[in-house]
């Protein structure tokens, strides 16, 4: 399972963002960069407060200043502009709409006459719907980054600006008393209400509520009042904690979410962070697992290509094969000519002749410008012909089925690569094979070595492509266990024995790590095949990553889950 980034940045988020900035409000804006097409950062002496509209990275954030190099986006009409109107302002204050997901800067200053300006920047972290705006003091639009027209609104130079309408409720306006009249209304289906009845509440958030309050205050009881107090404790919580900058964040090997509140009890995969750094760490996961997805892809369907190439093949030489699947008839046609040539004289179209095993009569039809023995030896020429050709076409046929079982194993190890390294490593296998071209500026890195793991004082080997499961396997000691996967492309895993049997639970835990890094990995109840590595051997010419097995024992086990395989990282 990939990493699940799930952090939406609704308006509970972007409130504690803005009560981060407000170390920000009386600084100087001392210069402003352009990252992006929608990306900027503004600069306040130590410190730089980024905006990012371009989705899927949609996000606000604070950060320490560090000298660093930005693009050069002198030719950006919005950053000229800004730093036109803007730069050398003070930041007088920073503000939230409600608890929607729009923000408001207010800039002012005096200029070089000494006349004081004003300036409102209007950020709106809407998904790609995202804007920015600057307007006059009086609302006056002086520049949109991305100019639009709606029913509802004119985001043009000139019109007066206006933030999006809505009829939600605000949560720190509520009492207690009228956040549990919402929470009995939204009882029934939370995770959908809760985002329908209030500003900032994304649907994560109020699927989150929903499930703490399920598994609080259970239903069982009978009592939706019950259910819907449990509610409004989270509701209260949520509300208690907007004044603070912190989150509280689950990450392990699954997932990467975060809540604005404790709702549990902290640890080490639970735990508490400043926003920023938070929307910093999970864009950076993003952006990471994206580029393996994008770069996954491009190799997955040239291996894809490539099957259905060979599939395409394999049919074509399978019909060509069962064409000729009856030629041992052209065999039997001249044995039976050449039996009775004693009693056919004459040039012929055609003969009947018993067959000697069946009793029963052939008609054979001949080439009447030749002799009855000249059809015969036409008839054995036939055979020969045909039996070359069936050797060839099954030899051809055996080794297209070969390389797509290869092939299908590099796409597994695509599957399981979880690393740019491991990535490219597979690619460079890809490479080798003649499958893509290599790039001439591309640096060659030295190969990561294979997955460890331990268990119970024991030592694993897991292959992270298939030549370092040949590689594995070849330098395996004798008495070292091997584990694979039945049946479906996998790695290969290597119990390290130090010449010891080992217990049961090792071969069970050997077993599970097989089960886990193979096609077979979403399954339960995998079979899973082991023996000793004197027992495994590769065959002269094969391709990488096939190896033949004797003396196996299986086994059959659920795959190891990502937690359990963290956790067992050597």
């Amino acid at each position: 399972m990939r990493c699940q980034n799930q952090m939406v940045l609704d308006g509970i988020l972007v409130r504690k963002v803005v009560v981060e900035s407000a170390n920000l409000i009386s600084r100087r804006l001392t210069q402003i960069y352009q990252i992006d097409k929608g990306g900027f950062s503004f600069r306040f002496s130590d410190s730089l407060f980024g905006v990012f509209l371009t989705p899927p990275y949609v996000f606000i954030s604070v950060e320490e200043w560090k000298e660093r190099a930005f693009p050069d986006s002198q030719g950006s009409h919005t950053l000229t502009l800004m730093r036109q109107k803007l730069k050398n302002l003070v930041l007088r204050d920073i503000q939230q709409v409600g608890l929607d997901r729009i923000i408001t800067m207010v800039f002012s200053g005096a200029d070089q006459f000494g006349e004081v300006s004003e300036y409102k920047l209007w950020i709106e972290l809407l998904g790609p719907n995202s804007n920015m705006v600057m307007t006059a003091s009086d609302g006056t639009i002086i520049h949109v980054l991305k100019e639009r027209v709606t029913q509802e609104r004119t985001l043009l130079p000139g019109a007066k600006y206006s933030p999006p309408k809505t009829s939600k409720h605000s949560l720190e306006d509520l009492s207690e008393e009228k956040i549990h009249e919402i929470a009995v209304k939204c009882a029934g289906k939370p995770e959908r209400e809760l985002s329908s009845m209030l500003q900032g509440f994304s649907r994560r958030l109020s699927e989150r509520i929903a499930s703490l309050a399920s598994s609080s205050r259970s239903l069982k009881e009978g009592n939706p009042e019950v259910f819907a107090t449990a509610i409004a404790d989270c509701l209260i919580l949520v509300r208690q904690y907007l004044t603070s900058p912190m989150v509280w964040v689950h990450d392990n090997a699954d997932s990467f979410s975060v809540d604005p509140a404790p709702f549990e009890p902290t640890n080490e995969e639970y735990y508490c962070l400043p926003i920023s750094e938070a929307l910093r760490r999970r864009v950076l996961k993003k952006r990471t697992e994206d580029v393996l997805v994008t770069k996954r892809k491009v190799l997955v369907s040239r291996i894809k290509s490539e099957l259905k190439r060979l599939n395409r093949l394999f049919d074509r030489l399978d019909e060509e094969l069962s064409q000729i699947k009856d030629s041992h008839n052209y065999r039997k046609m001249g044995e039976l000519l050449v039996a009775n040539l004693y009693r056919l004289k004459e040039k012929t179209s055609e003969v009947d002749l018993e067959d000697w095993e069946t009793g029963h009569k052939i008609k054979i039809s001949l080439d009447e410008n030749l002799t009855p023995s000249e059809n015969a030896q036409l008839f054995f020429k036939y055979y020969e012909k045909a039996k070359r050709k069936k050797k060839h076409l099954s030899k051809r046929l055996k080794h297209i089925e070969n390389e797509s079982a290869y092939l299908q194993r590099l796409q597994e190890m695509l599957e399981l690569a979880e690393t740019d390294d491991e990535l490219a490593q597979v690619r460079q296998e890809a490479i080798d094979y003649g499958l893509i071209k290599e790039r001439s500026t591309r640096k060659k890195t030295r190969p990561s070595g294979p997955r460890e793991f331990s268990y119970a004082g024991h030592r694993f080997l897991v292959g992270k492509n298939n030549l370092q499961n040949d590689e594995l396997s070849r330098n395996a000691a004798r008495e070292d266990i091997w584990f694979h996967a039945r049946g479906t492309p996998g790695s290969h895993v290597i119990l390290k024995s130090a010449g010891k049997e080992p217990p049961d639970d090792a071969l069970v835990f050997g077993a599970r790590l097989a089960a886990r890094f193979s096609k077979a990995r979403f399954s339960a109840n995998v079979p899973v095949d082991y023996t000793h590595c004197r027992n495994v051997w590769k065959p002269k010419g094969a391709r990488p990553g096939f190896v033949l097995y004797k003396n196996e024992q299986t086994l059959f086990v659920d795959p190891l889950s990502k937690n359990e395989q963290e956790e067992s990282t050597w």
